[in-house]
């Protein structure tokens, strides 16, 4: 169970689940679903998502061999579907971060999943804004449609750090 680094200080923790075949009930994936989650050492250090219900020992045995959890500052949640969000509880719980950044209607609904009533969540701040090390910005925004570029990624109702690390992609 290793982290994967994609680029210095941008690591894979997620969890590979071979059984999962469906995915959201319109695609079949014969050798299995990933749920994606990503560690970004910085600054201040982020988890982007978390994994689906039960994988999260995965992913915190990942993230543990980069980072201690209680150093995680922020968990950005692209949306609250399962796959993306269904660990989130227990990853509060573990890394008791400074910030959940969700979309709006993420905001909306953290209650209707997650004992949420608590947490330190909000939505992103709009436009440029300093994120991470001198000479990194980030620009956030919500959007409708989907993009796979791991880090750089947006759901039905997400919003996405557009470089959270300078030439990141």
């Amino acid at each position: 169970m290793q982290p994967v680094e994609i680029k210095k200080d941008i690591y894979w923790v997620g969890f590979v689940d071979y059984d999962h075949r469906d995915f959201h009930g319109y695609s079949r994936s014969p050798d299995g679903s990933t749920y994606n989650a990503y560690l970004i050492k910085d600054e201040k250090n982020a988890l982007l998502d978390t994994v689906a219900p039960g994988c999260h020992g995965t992913l915190l045995c990942r993230m543990a061999q980069v980072l201690e959890p209680q150093k995680v500052d922020y968990i950005i949640c692209n949306h609250l579907e399962l796959d993306h969000s269904g660990s989130l509880e227990i990853l509060v719980e573990r890394c008791k971060p400074e910030k959940i950044f969700v979309s709006q209607t993420g905001l909306k609904s953290l209650a209707g999943y997650f004992n949420a009533k608590d947490w330190p969540s909000s939505t992103p701040p709009a436009g440029p804004s300093k994120w991470s090390r001198p000479g990194t910005s980030s620009t956030s925004a919500s959007g409708t449609s989907i993009s796979w570029k791991p880090v750089c990624c947006t759901g039905r109702t997400a919003w996405f750090p557009i470089s959270l690390k300078k030439n990141c992609w």
